[in-house]
């Protein structure tokens, strides 16, 4: 049997443009310069652009000088979710990524293996359009040929690449050349044993495989990945020398003089300091993370808890230290060595100036105390509270809690409260109702979400104001800006939440937006978003 070679060139472009990238034009002339090709020889030469049984006969554009494919994609952002599925294979999770488009990029974050739409949500990781693959802003990968996938758990110290700053050809691209290309068949695969270590621009690392480039029904640029997390190179730790204290910066991982800008300090190689509460005044704080080191990319802004002036130790008769309670557990003591040795926690620290970082302790020995230091993302989540408001209730919301009082504190004196509620009436801890810096002003009644910056001015402050009732029914210290909460309906007498959107300035100083959303029988429910402490974006 003889077949003329243009004629399976005619059916090869004939179903290329439903699922694959044509053939280039320099290919085309070098299959063009013999007419016929007798189907016995079998003969690289004469066979090279004929696919074989069950191989796709979909072809990705090539450049005819290196053989490998070109880019000549677009610009555009994939926005459909359904086009990253991700599911759990035990000990990794598998992501199928559909980018079949050649004008759409899409943009996969490995903290959940789901689809990013980088206009709304910056934290994304890698991003595919068919064979091309590149790093989210920050992010480097290190590629590793000698290293199985299952047994890889810690990421390389060096060795990390970016992509280019103008990336042309998937060469530019620091994962461009994840795949060994088949001129016979016009078919990518990926490069066998290859493994590949990304570190995200939050200081994570995760390990990736490409598995796949076609479908089960063989079209291309639908490719299958296996990743997880792993942990962070040893160069990501700091080492804390055993001494009466050492104090660090976290962002640049160093020890640092105690006069100096600090974040996280470090008691006799056995308490933590953060540099806020009794320790300094600046914004630190810490709390113990929900996950583990590689897994814990942003935060929330509720529950960090500040230093207070507390036992340095478990062991009695401990003399006190200023430290953060949040590290109490953090390590089970040998009293057969006298050795510590560190739980395998996750921490959360809020820095001096309200950035937040995660920390880990790596390890403990006479010599110092070695710490796995990473930033996160602060990433502020809606809270609600319900105050039964019958009687005043007070509440914290940099801590998401109500406040009781004991041994005669009362209100007036104290700044553990932000907000109190009685019937109708709302108090922020300061002016006359409290000790802080409290206050309220009205934003509007658009959608919650809208207002993502709070004001850092034009706080009204608590004052003596009458008692909503008939005339002569006295005055009470509350915030005329937060009056605007509800509507009272005469007929009825009825009160219901007039939906507007107020920030609330803490006791602290920090900003809250804050609404309420339900009423009844003196209870209502308050919806907030707390920024944290020296932030104003939500």
């Amino acid at each position: 049997m003889r077949l003329t070679r243009r004629f399976a060139l005619a059916c090869l472009l004939a179903v290329t443009p439903a699922c694959g990238d044509p053939v280039a034009s320099a290919d085309i002339a070098q299959l063009d310069t013999r007419d016929t090709v007798d189907a016995s020889d079998t003969s690289s030469s004469d066979l090279e652009d004929v696919a074989p049984d069950g191989a796709s006969d979909t072809v990705d554009s090539i450049d005819a000088e290196d053989g490998k494919p070109e880019t000549t994609g677009g610009d555009g952002v994939q926005t459909r979710p359904e086009a990253v599925q991700t599911t759990s294979q035990g000990a990794f999770s598998r992501t199928i990524v559909d980018a079949q488009d050649g004008t759409l990029w899409v943009h996969v974050a490995f903290a959940t293996g789901a689809l990013r739409i980088p206009a709304t949500d910056l934290t994304w990781d890698v991003a595919f359009q068919r064979y091309l693959v590149k790093l989210g802003p920050g992010a480097s990968v290190a590629t590793l040929d000698a290293v199985a996938f299952d047994e890889l758990t810690t990421a390389p110290a060096d060795g990390y690449a970016v992509d280019a700053a103008d990336p042309k050809l998937s060469a530019d691209y620091a994962l461009g050349e994840w795949y060994d290309y088949d001129g016979r068949f016009h078919t990518l695969s990926p490069k066998p044993g290859r493994v590949y270590v990304v570190r995200t621009a939050s200081g994570d690392a995760f390990k990736l495989r490409f598995r796949d480039y076609y479908d089960a029904a063989g079209n291309p640029g639908v490719l299958t990945l296996d990743w997880a997390p792993v942990a962070p190179a040893v160069t990501d730790t700091v080492l804390a020398p055993t001494a009466e204290a050492t104090y660090l910066d976290l962002a640049s991982r160093t020890v640092v003089a105690a006069d100096a800008a600090w974040d996280l300090a470090v008691l006799q190689g056995v308490a933590f300091r953060t540099a806020g509460g009794t320790s300094a005044d600046a914004h630190g704080g810490a709390r113990l993370a929900n996950g583990t080191f590689a897994t814990v990319t942003a935060t929330d802004t509720i529950g960090f808890l500040r230093d207070a002036v507390l036992p340095l130790s478990a062991q009695p008769g401990a003399p006190t230290a200023s430290r953060n309670p949040a590290f109490d557990d953090w390590y089970d003591y040998d009293p057969a060595t006298h050795q510590l040795s560190p739980k395998a926690h996750t921490y959360l620290v809020r820095g001096r100036d309200g950035d937040t970082f995660k920390v880990r302790i790596a390890s403990w020995s006479n010599e110092g105390v070695a710490l796995q230091v990473a930033p996160v993302e602060r990433r502020p989540l809606d809270h609600e509270l319900v105050l039964a408001a019958s009687g005043p209730v007070h509440a914290d919301l940099a801590n998401a809690s109500l406040v009781t009082f004991t041994n005669g504190e009362t209100p007036s004196s104290l700044t553990t409260w932000d907000l109190a509620a009685h019937s109708v009436s709302l108090q922020t801890n300061g002016g006359t109702s409290g000790a802080g810096l409290g206050g309220a002003q009205l934003l509007g009644d658009a959608a919650f979400e809208s207002y993502a910056t709070l004001p850092t001015d034009g706080y009204v402050a608590d004052t003596e104001l009458p008692i909503a009732g008939p005339p002569g029914s006295g005055n009470e210290s509350r915030n005329a800006a937060l009056d605007a909460w509800y509507a009272y309906d005469p007929s009825t007498h009825t009160v219901s939440p007039s939906n507007k959107v107020f920030a609330v300035r803490l006791a602290d100083g920090s900003l809250a937006r804050l609404t309420v959303t339900t009423y009844a029988s003196g209870t209502l429910t308050v919806r907030f978003t707390y920024a944290g402490p020296g932030q104003s974006t939500l």
